[in-house]
């Protein structure tokens, strides 16, 4: 491919010597790149064993011994830094001691992540670097295997050993170097790109909202890491012997039925037979590779129309399997020796923009399971939730009169909705819905109340995953048929929301992309495909990705405000996790109800944008000792 033919030579920096002839280079440039070769991948465990580092023209692989002479130039706050995945080897070289946060000005980043760039320049290509420094700059990056001819037994040596082994030398230098030469140059690949997209004001091209939005939201998130979670391991270890219990009562029951004590009942093949064979039942879906499925859709169908035990004692099994494995164990896993967690947040791991996360998944820890998140003494836990955000962002790019006036009012959103579909008044509808939420004795005429804010809550949000009526007919328990007359109301009463997705879907058609209101793309070139479910995708991708990414940039814009708030700051209220719509923070008691701080909070979560939207956003907050009692 060659657009470099020739890279310049790794230069290896093992003696006092070579560090002050390559820190006599370095410290003149602005600009440099810099990567990490680890002992391993976890955050919180693994250290640097190699630096590499890269102002342009040179590229240097820094052994252990003399990496603490380039502390100060890594910590220095006049460079900017490169690096791709850069809260990963920002981690890797605290775990040596070198904070390159150290000195910041809070309110300022500077470090680039070209990981984070690539997404931005086409979320459907792989943002690895390999894949990266092939597709723009023509260079092939070899494997670590296959660089140092590893193979059988070999494998297993630890990594340290082998990228310090003395006859590695011009392996290791030339490998632990090439990672930053080809991130300092395939950044300005990425920036060229960017600045070829066009964003909405102020921002001017991509490459401004990446230096705006995703650059300082990189450091917010490395801060959040470091603080991570507090976990209350005591509370785990004693509901997992519950969960255990459950799993065992089921198993002894199949082995009941069953009359034998080997059937597992993990064993899909096994469970394919008892199903199948045994009970006669015909499969209702199958795997790719044409294997009947006994998945939890198939058996909660076999539960509700035929009635069927084994299916009810399997889902059962499943529940307390999922909680033990998935949020139990996997929590306990990841609880480090300060008895916290650190999640891994991901800037870059998804295509509408939201914020992903691992070990443990934050995003996705139900309700029961937030128990366990606690603060520490004499603090608390604290969520800053959006209000119908997702709702308020269709308003304003639909332009509905009906959903605005309904939002300026303070209305409920999805009462008001309902109201209008079925002509009935609104506090009729509002007043049932606070007697269910309050667990108040219904009255007559409440259940078909609530039916109908259910339908118009279900079709407002089924709009925005591009959800038919069949989709709906199965979340309303209702025949198709009606569920397209309901739609059909709500598409009468608020017909600019129509309108907008149609709009919509003709605009990403021509371009092949859709946007966010900031100007953040998502590439749809199913529209060119002849499959029409290919081209479906994309409609309901088209009305759904802008708003979710929407969403991200409110929560990403009003994060960095609150970063920046002096006030909030100095209060000692430090975020600790934000997941879809709603910000967590662990902060003293007392700061939880200072009105001030409450309202330099609200204030910022409000108002994240230069320009606020066509209607006010709203928040509501809440604290407690866990994260349970604060949501």
């Amino acid at each position: 491919m060659g657009m470099f033919t020739l890279l310049p030579s790794a230069e290896k920096i093992i003696t006092k010597r070579d560090a002050r002839n390559a820190l006599a280079v370095l410290e003149k440039a602005n600009l440099m790149a810099f990567d990490t070769e680890t002992t391993g991948i976890s955050r919180t465990c693994d250290r640097a064993i190699l630096l590499g580092l890269s102002s342009g023209p040179n590229r240097y692989a820094i052994w252990p011994g003399v990496m603490p002479y380039f502390t100060d130039l890594l910590q220095d706050p006049s460079k900017t830094l490169i690096a791709h995945g850069a809260n990963f080897d920002a981690w890797m070289m605290l775990n040596v001691g070198v904070d390159i946060t150290a000195y910041e000005d809070r309110k300022k980043a500077r470090v680039y992540d070209t990981m984070v760039m690539s997404s931005l320049v086409s979320d459907f290509t792989p943002n690895d670097l390999k894949f990266q420094t092939r597709a723009h700059l023509g260079v092939e990056m070899q494997k670590f295997a296959q660089t140092f001819g590893l193979k059988g037994r070999s494998m297993s040596k630890p990594l340290e050993q082998i990228l310090l082994d003395p006859s590695y030398e011009g392996i290791t230098a030339r490998y632990a170097s090439l990672d930053a030469w080809t991130t300092y140059h395939l950044f300005f690949k990425l920036a060229a790109k960017l600045e070829s997209m066009d964003a909405v004001a102020p921002y001017g091209n991509m490459m401004g909202y990446y230096t705006d939005i995703e650059v300082p939201f990189t450091k917010i998130l490395w801060g959040m890491e470091r603080h991570g979670m507090k976990i209350d391991t005591g509370w785990l270890l004693e509901k997992a012997p519950v969960f255990e219990a459950e799993m065992l009562e089921v198993e002894k029951w199949f082995a009941k039925k069953l009359k034998r004590f080997d059937f597992n009942i993990a064993s899909t093949p096994q469970l394919s037979e008892l199903f199948h064979k045994k009970l006669k039942y015909k499969p209702r879906s199958y795997t790719e590779g044409g294997s009947p499925q006994v998945n939890d859709v198939v058996l909660k169908y076999w539960v509700k129309h035929r009635g069927c035990e084994f299916a009810e004692q399997l889902l059962k099994w499943r529940n307390a399997h999922k909680k033990l494995s998935t949020y139990i164990v996997n929590i306990l896993d990841n609880t480090h020796t300060d008895g916290r967690v650190h999640p891994t947040f991901s800037q870059a791991g998804t295509d509408t923009g939201r914020l992903a996360s691992k070990d443990p998944n934050a995003q996705n820890q139900p309700p029961w399971i937030r128990e366990a998140f606690i603060a520490e003494e004499g603090k608390v836990l604290l969520a800053s939730d959006y209000a119908q955000l997702e709702m308020r962002i269709m308003a304003h790019l639909s332009k509905d009169g009906t959903l605005c006036k309904a939002i300026r009012n303070g209305l409920d959103i999805h009462s008001s909705t309902a109201a209008m579909m079925y002509d009935v008044p609104y506090d009729k509808i509002f007043a049932a819905k606070n007697r269910d939420d309050e667990d108040q004795p219904a009255l007559s005429g409440d259940k078909e109340l609530l039916g109908m804010r259910k339908a118009a809550k279900a079709i407002g949000f089924g709009l925005l995953y591009g959800q038919g009526k069949r989709a709906l007919s199965e979340a309303l328990h209702c025949d198709v048929d009606e569920a397209g007359e309901a739609m059909g109301r709500f598409n009468r009463k608020l017909a600019a929301i129509p309108r907008y997705f149609k709009g919509a879907i003709s605009r990403a058609g021509e371009n092949t992309y859709c946007q966010t209101m900031l100007g953040r793309r998502r590439q749809l070139l199913g529209y060119n495909s002849p499959m029409h479910g290919d081209v479906a995708a994309c409609e309901r991708r088209t009305k759904n990705s802008p708003i979710q990414g929407s969403a991200a940039e409110i929560a990403k814009l009003a994060m960095i405000r609150i970063h920046r708030n002096d006030y909030i700051y100095a209060t000692g209220a430090r975020m600790v996790a934000q997941v879809h719509d709603e910000v967590v923070f662990e902060l003293d008691a007392a700061v939880a109800k200072d009105p001030m701080f409450l309202g330099e909070l609200q204030d910022c979560m409000m108002h994240p944008l230069e320009k606020d939207l066509v209607v006010p956003l709203d928040t509501t907050t809440k604290s407690g000792k866990t994260w349970l009692e604060a949501k």
